[in-house]
């Protein structure tokens, strides 16, 4: 049983780090490129070109 706890805990701070991780990111660059003029934020999280 020792083995199971230290085989679940790595995949739950994976998983808990792939929610927190890259979409923050995402947002950030999508930004970025709305700032310089590449992008025109659609609302509700969507984004066309201009």
């Amino acid at each position: 049983m020792g083995s199971r706890r230290g085989w679940r805990r790595p995949i739950r701070a994976t998983t808990s780090r792939i929610k927190s991780g890259p979409r923050p990111k995402i947002r950030q660059q999508l930004q970025v490129l709305r700032d310089k003029g590449w992008l025109a934020f659609n609302g509700r999280g969507t984004y066309r070109r201009t």
